[in-house]
Order: C-alpha cells, then sequence, then structure tokens
C-alpha cells in the first residue's frame, strides 16, 4: 500500500511513497524562488573574499564572479539545499535507514543552469528499516553451552613453563636444549658460499620458534662456535610467511626483495633457562600477596582456574554466535534486499558480481543481526569507557605477544598502541561483544555440555573454518567478508 506525506520547509516540497519492495521513494520539488536567494547569498560571500587580477579584493564586479563560478556555485549551492532537506525530513519523520538514499533509477537526472534557472525535481530510494518488536528473550529459546575440560597434564605443562618463565638464566657450553635462546651472527649465502656484498645480521631466536624438524634435530647437536645452514622460512609463523624475515634477521622492508632466504648461521652465545625455585616469595611475585596461595598444589589450583576462564572464552564466543543465529530466526523482519545490493554496488570502486544464494543470504543475515545488536546495546545501555578500550588494547596485545598482563612495562605501550585502529576497532567490539553476552545470557536456557579441548577446537574449525593466510604481519579478526551496511537515524554524507 502506497501513502503519501508532505513536508514543507524553506518553500521546497517533499512527498514520500512507501513502496512494496521497503523501500521509501523521496520526491524534493525545489522551485527557483528558493534556491536562487541561496545561490547569490554563495556569490557574494565568494565576491568579498575574491582576490581577482586586475581588481582590488573585493571589488571585482558581480558579472565578472558569475561568469567564473556562477555555475559551480549554483550546483553546490543546489545539491547542498538537497542534502540538508533530505536530512531533515528523514530525522524528523524518526525514518530508520540504511546506509544513504540513493538517486531514483527512474529520474533522469535535470540540467542545472545559472543562465536558465527552473523549478527542480529530485527523486532518492531510501532503503528503511521496518518496525518491529524484539523476540527472543523470553527464555523460550535452547543453547549448548561448552565447557571445557581441563586435563592434569595441560596444568603441569603450564605449570613448568610459569617455572622457566621466572627461572634464572645462565649461558650454556654445551648443545642447544628446548626453550634455549640462541644468539647467532647470519651471513646471506648464494649456493654454498657467502654471497659477494650480501647481508649480514644478528640473529637471535628461541629454540622453540624453529618450525623445521630437520634443522631442530640438527640444533640439538650445536654449541657455541659451531655453524649451521637456515632458510628464514624454517622460522615462520602460522599465516606469516614474513615475519622471521622481519623479526629474526632484522630485514627491512625496503632492502626485502634485495635480500635472499638461505643464511650461514655461527653461533655466539646459549642462554638458558633454570627452573625458579618455589618458595613463598616466588608464590607471591606470581600471584600476589592477597592470594592466599602458599604451596605447589595452590599454584596449580589457580593454574587451573584461569586455564578454565581463558578456555571458555572461545566458548563464550560460540555461545554468543548460536545467540546471535537464534535471534535472527526469531526476528526474520524483510528487509529491502533489492536496495541493499544495489547500495553494496554502488558502493565498490569495481563493479563485482551481485552475491546469489547462499553468499545474498548471509549478507541480508548479517545486516539484520546488525540491526538487531544496535537494538540490544540501546535497549541494555551498553557503553564502552575510554579506560576500558585501552585496558582491553593492552590485554590484547599482551596475549598476542605471550605475555602477562601484569608485565609491570606494558603501560608505556599504551599510547602506541591506541594509534592502530584496527587494534581499537577489534578492541571495542570484543568489549561490547561481552557486555552483551552478559546482559542476554540469563534470557536464553542454557545446555551446559562438557566437552575436551580437542573436540572443542575441532567443533570450532567445522563452524569458523580458518581464512586463507595473509602476507603480512598483523592479525585481522574476521566475522565475514563482506561489507557491512548499517542502519542510520541521520543521512549519512
Amino acid at each position: 500500500m502506497t501513502f503519501v506525506v508532505q513536508f514543507l520547509k524553506s518553500m521546497s516540497n517533499i512527498q514520500s511513497n512507501s513502496m512494496t519492495d521497503g523501500t521509501l521513494e523521496v520526491t524534493i520539488n525545489m522551485p527557483v524562488s528558493t534556491y536562487r536567494p541561496a545561490w547569490e547569498a554563495e556569490l557574494n560571500k565568494l565576491q568579498k573574499k575574491a582576490n581577482i587580477k586586475g581588481f582590488r579584493q573585493g571589488k571585482a564586479p558581480m558579472s565578472y564572479i558569475r561568469t567564473l563560478h556562477g555555475g559551480s556555485v549554483l550546483y553546490d549551492t543546489v545539491f547542498k539545499m538537497v542534502d540538508q532537506e533530505l536530512e531533515a525530513y528523514l530525522k524528523e519523520h524518526g525514518i530508520r535507514f540504511l546506509g544513504q538514499p540513493l538517486p531514483s533509477k527512474d529520474h533522469a537526472p535535470q540540467p542545472i543552469s545559472e543562465k536558465d534557472m527552473k523549478d527542480l525535481e529530485f527523486k532518492f530510494v531510501v532503503g528503511q528499516v521496518p518496525a518491529y518488536e524484539l523476540k527472543g528473550l523470553d527464555n523460550s529459546i535452547t543453547i549448548k553451552q561448552y565447557d571445557q575440560e581441563v586435563a592434569d597434564e595441560e596444568i603441569m605443562e603450564e605449570w613448568n613453563k610459569v617455572l622457566l618463565q621466572y627461572g634464572k638464566l645462565t649461558s650454556a657450553d654445551d648443545t642447544i636444549i628446548e626453550n634455549d635462546l640462541v644468539k647467532a651472527k647470519a651471513i646471506e649465502m648464494e649456493g654454498s658460499v657467502p654471497k659477494a656484498d650480501g647481508y649480514e645480521t644478528e640473529i637471535k631466536f628461541l629454540f622453540d620458534f624453529v618450525t623445521n624438524d630437520e634443522l631442530k634435530t640438527e640444533l640439538k647437536t650445536k654449541k657455541v662456535g659451531d655453524s649451521f645452514f637456515c632458510q628464514t622460512t624454517d622460522m615462520e609463523r602460522e599465516n606469516d610467511k614474513t615475519w622471521s624475515r622481519k623479526q629474526v634477521f632484522n630485514i627491512k622492508e625496503e632492502d626485502g626483495s634485495a635480500v635472499g632466504d638461505f643464511f650461514k648461521c655461527t653461533i655466539e652465545e646459549i642462554t638458558r633457562r633454570h627452573p625458579a625455585d618455589v618458595n613463598q616469595e616466588f608464590l607471591d611475585r606470581i600471584f600476589g600477596e592477597e592470594s592466599g596461595i602458599t604451596d605447589e598444589q595452590g599454584a596449580k589450583n589457580r593454574i587451573r582456574e584461569v586455564l578454565t576462564i581463558r578456555r571458555n572464552n572461545p566458548a563464550l564466543g560460540l555461545f554468543l554466535a548460536d545467540i546471535k543465529d537464534k535471534m535472527i530466526e526469531a526476528n526474520n523482519f524483510p528487509l529491502p534486499e533489492d536496495f541493499i545490493l544495489r547500495l553494496i554496488e554502488e558502493s565498490k570502486e569495481e563493479k563485482q558480481k551481485r552475491p546469489e544464494g547462499k553468499e545474498k543470504d548471509d549478507l541480508i543475515n548479517a545486516i539484520r543481526w546488525n540491526l538487531i545488536r544496535e537494538d540490544l546495546l540501546k535497549q541494555y545501555s551498553i557503553n564502552v569507557t575510554p579506560e576500558e578500550l585501552k585496558d582491553q588494547v593492552l590485554g590484547d596485545f599482551a596475549a598476542k605477544v605471550g605475555i602477562d598482563r601484569s608485565y609491570p612495562g606494558l603501560g608505556q605501550f599504551a599510547d602506541k598502541l591506541m594509534e592502530n585502529k584496527e587494534s581499537v576497532q577489534n578492541a571495542y567490539l570484543n568489549i561490547q561483544e561481552g557486555k552483551l553476552l552478559e546482559s542476554i545470557k540469563d534470557k536464553f536456557n542454557a545446555d551446559i555440555v562438557l566437552i575436551s579441548k580437542e573436540e572443542f577446537e575441532n567443533m570450532l574449525n567445522e563452524r569458523f573454518p580458518k581464512p586463507e593466510a595473509h602476507d603480512h604481519d598483523h592479525d585481522h579478526d574476521h566475522d565475514h567478508d563482506h561489507d557491512h551496511v548499517h542502519s542510520n537515524h541521520e543521512h549519512a554524507h
């Protein structure tokens, strides 16, 4: 059913028709009497500022100003007014819309000329978000919540890591063993001889960084003064083929293409960690005096608690993903699909094929969830403070580089880390997701399922397949591979 609403402002006439495809067609009629005074006012401003050769500043004749700038100023003035009036109309009528309005395909652009001014008409298509009532928050939905077991072997492995991490460091004269830190002089090779004018550097690496099993076996026979050959890829990180070149072999990006991957390394020093002595001073240092931990068993119990929390964080993420799917099912309100597809097509720098089938359904459901999520965040007054954001960014960084969040020097990186827009955005979304889950999880029935670490990881890999490897050295959190189309209450410029 189509209806018409009229909106009078600045002598312009605005009409809107709700269309059967879920869009709103907005027509703006702008008479000459509306835009001509605004155009003349802009020309007057320009005349006062104009610094034109042959005239004193501000004294150029208006006829000259019109000849030079009349057409471009008229064009800018008209479209600025159209934009402002469309924005005001949508805001005044409380119309929630997707992305931004698009010009109607059924309306040919009109010529705008200062020499032949005419009443103008503009037509736009607006992707409306339909009014709907949130459903599914009444404990009518049951979702599986997976609790992962923490095996005793894992507790022991983590405890030994802590003992080594806080143990003493000594120089070793015997052959390399696990957890040793190796310092070596690396010389770029060309075949069996050093490359002429080749690259040389000092490298440091943990034995555990080596990913080539044959090289690992060989290194266990080496000591200070011995040499070995290696490729930079023998120490690469998962999904990052350039990490070793940058972080271990110190190859700068601008020199990357000129430096090869094959090196001869001569060991200069082997540093070995020895397990820390377990005493009260050590326990207080690791867990804090207020922890009340006085022996090894108490320490292992605390490690079990921490691992359980850490292990179940992904499970909570899966719980939220299931909530998302169930909420989409419960709130399957219609969306203007053709408008969304056109909006995405026209926002691309290069024309791409329209998504079809499952790809299109996933796109529409992602947009539907964004709308539901916006309403949930508003309903539960979920906000993120600057302090929370900075703390999350630091925590994410600590987890990424493998250090404890309480590391004393961590705070010095805060300002630099906050400059990384991607990291900050990911941290912001993670905080929102955590608060949202905490706010709504009691609105669903949880079916607790005890599961092993391996079973859970297999489930995660099936549910969220890993993306293909990237060639750059920063991490991404990808929920899906299409653009988001957000809703607006105000016109986006």
